[in-house]
């Protein structure tokens, strides 16, 4: 019998942390040691094998369904063997998605301060990659296409803001599983962990210490001690409305797809060039 497993997709910078943890208190809900373990995306990773694959989760998978959440997995092009190396994994695993979306304006500006912050880029500069990622339409279709619809469950963020009970209960639903509370305060914000010194980050990031950190501390707790650690200015991006024109204009015939195919109130959100998807 095949291991069920459920993958957060992405997209990135769209709430794929706190849905993460959210989903992991359920009981019957077997989270990865690492949220983002990106072992179909990245080929030094798969490499490993699918039992370095299946020693992530905190539990035994024939005794629940393992989550992980690898928003790498939406980066077509950028990592091609994604579908097909998760197809090829079908004999051991029962896969389903889940794909949380988000405004793409506000994904992007998200995703640039994510880069600032980091010191990989130093301005708000367009580059095809950003929209790759924003592009959600085709990467909901590649998955779609790969191993139907009903195995993918699509979501908005800022519907899991406004009301987080029932986004979670729907997604239960979607697994099959019965209904369980949710605690609210595993509310993980990015922008605490944006803010973090550079070269505290750095330091963070290094495998060694984001393990430790990662076993010895909550993620409350771990978001507590960002604060002491923060820099006083805070990291923003915003884009410049010709910027916002360029940006939506190349996703426009994405966004009426998401719309037509997939059913996408995109209408919740606040598009800035409402005539480009009219």
């Amino acid at each position: 019998m095949r291991k069920k497993i459920v993958i957060i997709i992405g997209a990135m910078k769209c709430g794929t942390t706190s849905l993460f943890h959210y989903l992991a208190q359920h009981p019957l809900i077997i989270p990865s040691k690492n949220k983002e373990p990106h072992f179909f995306s990245e080929d030094a990773v798969y490499q490993r094998g699918l039992d370095w694959y299946e020693s992530l989760w905190l539990g035994n998978l024939e005794e629940g369904i393992g989550i992980e959440a690898s928003t790498t997995y939406t980066m077509n092009p950028k990592y091609p063997q994604v579908i097909q190396r998760i197809v090829e994994a079908q004999d051991d695993y029962d896969f389903k998605f889940i794909y949380i979306l988000r405004d793409p304006i506000s994904r992007l500006q998200s995703h640039m301060r994510h880069l600032i912050a980091g010191g990989h880029v130093g301005h708000t500069e367009l580059v095809d990659d950003y929209i790759w990622y924003s592009e959600y339409a085709r990467q909901l279709t590649l998955f779609s296409d790969a191993f139907g619809r009903n195995k993918i469950h699509v979501m908005l963020l800022e519907d899991l803001k406004e009301n987080p009970d029932e986004e979670v209960q729907n997604i239960y639903e979607f697994l099959e599983l019965p209904q369980s509370p949710i605690d609210h305060s595993i509310i993980l914000n990015s922008q605490n962990t944006l803010n973090i010194n550079p070269f505290v980050r750095k330091i963070y990031e290094s495998g060694l210490v984001k393990s430790l950190a990662q076993k010895m501390f909550s993620p409350q707790v771990r978001q507590l001690m960002y604060k002491p650690l923060a820099r006083r200015e805070t990291i923003k991006a915003h884009l410049t409305n010709e910027q916002c024109r360029i940006y939506l204009s190349r996703l426009s015939h994405d966004l009426i797809q998401l719309r037509e195919d997939y059913d996408v109130p995109i209408e919740k959100w606040d598009l800035s060039i409402p005539e480009l998807i009219s």
